[in-house]
Order: C-alpha cells, then structure tokens, then sequence
C-alpha cells in the first residue's frame, strides 16, 4: 500500500515527518494523513516524494509496470479506495453515535426512576426518555441494522414493525399506570391488564421473532445469540415455536390454580428460559465447548 510504502522508506531515509514535510514543502499533517491512509498525494508530489526518498515512483505503488496501468489510473484508484474507507469509517463514527446516545437515554430513564420521587413526573420523563431512544432507533434503523447484517425487505420490516409495537405498548402501559394512581383501576382489573398485556406481547414476539434480522438491538439478546448469527436465528424459531403452547399452558395454570401471580411470572419465565438455554446447548454444540449440558 502507498501509506505503508511512503513510512517505510522514510524511515529507511532516516526522517522524521517534520524534516519530510519541510523538505516537501507542506505541513506534518500532511504526512501524517499519507501515512494514516486518510488522504493520497497527487502524481507530480509523488514524484517528489519518489527522489526525496530515493525510490521508484513504481516502488512507492506497488506497481509493476507490466500492464497498462499509467501512473494517474494507480492514483485515481487510490483515491477512490480511500474514498470508500473513508466513507465506512464515517458511517461507523455514526453508528457508534447514535448507538451511545441511546444508551444514555436509557440510563438516564433508569436514574429519573430511582432519583425523583414523584409518581408522575417521573413516568413523564422516563417516558420522554424511552420515546426518544426509540425515536432515535427508529430513524437509524438501516444504520444500526447494517452493522451485524444486511436484512432484507421483509427482515427490515419486521425491524419497523417491532418498534411501532414496543411504542404502542408503553404508550399504553403508562396511560394504564396513571389510571391506576389516579384510582380509577381496581386491583382484579389490574391483574387481568397484565395478563393480556403478557399475552399480547408473547403473541406478537412469537410471530414477528422467525422474520427478525440478526442484531444487536431488538430480539433475544443474549451473549451466544449476538455473536453468532445461526445461534441467534435458531433461538427465535424457538420462541416461535413454543408461544402458543405456552400461553394455552399459561391460561390452564391461571384457571387451576389460586397463586395467579406465581402461575404468570413462571409462564413468562419459562417461555424466556426455554429458548435461551435450547440455543445455548445449541451454540455449545455447533462450537464443540465442554459443558454439563453437551456430554
């Protein structure tokens, strides 16, 4: 590469960026950004720089000379190269961007939750907070998406579709939890909001999982899920394939037994625990990792 090259052969020269750039007549930083590979000297400074180093301007490009690439094609493929990394490294400035302020957003609804102690003005602002995370997932989905996949239409979709429904959902969970501070829901009628609130949500989860793109963002995040790509999309086929049976096995437990809560809380556990610890035997297996659970 010409950054490499250009660093090798001054040193080899013995200068330092500061006595090249002089020699050259431009700044260090100059030299530093060719040596970084941020930016490509045009053909008459690589000339120069060729007899100040006391190479080849062939030597300084890797070229051979053999086919019938000039020295102005080399370059404008540099640039072009360059043009390309650039652009990557902005984009994964970006990402990382707004992948840090929606972490903050997060970690400030958890502070405002523990900090201020009023009821509504807490729900309020951890209600901004939550909006605006999902607000600023919402408009960079392709971005955030694109760092661990490429999702298709329907994948991407799916990924819309999740969003809408999570801020549906806390919509309405927070205008239920003002009712019930304002005394206006009963204790059995707030029992049966979160039963119908699990249902709904398990249902929802269970048809949208299978579409779901492989990311860091929405799904069953898990450590063995999001480094591996088929570990992750086998573990929501799970989750498809047990939510209905776990929500007919849900609604019998609720009808059978008195401790409603216990029945609820075991029935949203297990149809959590069921598909992470079925993809981790998965992912121990596929990576041939000693555990109790593969022998």
């Amino acid at each position: 590469m010409l950054n490499e090259n250009i660093r090798k052969y001054r040193k080899e020269c013995g200068l330092s960026q500061e006595e090249m750039a002089v020699k050259l007549h431009v700044v260090r930083q100059t030299i530093s950004k060719w040596e970084t590979n941020l930016s490509v000297p045009d053909a008459d400074m690589l000339v120069e720089i060729a007899k100040l180093l006391q190479v080849s301007v062939e030597q300084l490009l890797d070229y051979s000379g053999k086919d019938s690439l000039s020295v102005d094609t080399e370059l404008a493929r540099l640039n072009e190269e360059l043009a390309k990394h650039i652009k990557e490294e902005r984009r994964l400035q970006l990402y990382h961007q707004k992948r840090n302020l929606i972490l903050y957003l997060l970690i400030a609804s958890l502070t405002i939750a523990l900090v201020v102690k009023n009821t509504f003005l807490s729900i309020g602002l951890i209600l901004l907070c939550v909006l605006a995370s999902l607000w600023v997932l919402y408009r960079n989905l392709a971005l955030l998406a694109s760092q661990t996949s490429s999702p298709s239409k329907q994948q991407f979709h799916a990924l819309k579709l999740s969003l809408l429904f999570s801020l549906c959902l806390i919509l309405f969970i927070v205008g239920f939890v003002c009712l019930e501070k304002l005394g206006m829901v009963g204790e059995e009628s707030e029992f049966c909001f979160a039963v119908g609130i699990v249902i709904v949500v398990m249902l929802f989860l269970g048809h949208i999982s299978p579409k779901l793109p492989y990311t860091r963002f929405v799904g069953l995040r898990l450590p063995w899920t999001v480094c591996d790509e088929e570990t992750w999309y086998f573990a929501h086929r799970i989750i498809a394939l047990i939510t209905v049976p776990s929500i007919m096995l849900m609604i019998v437990g609720l009808l059978m037994f008195a401790d409603k809560e216990k029945v609820l809380l075991i029935s949203m556990f297990s149809w959590i625990i069921i598909p992470s610890v079925v993809s981790l035997i998965f992912y121990l297996r596929k990576y041939k990792i000693p555990s109790k659970w593969n022998k």
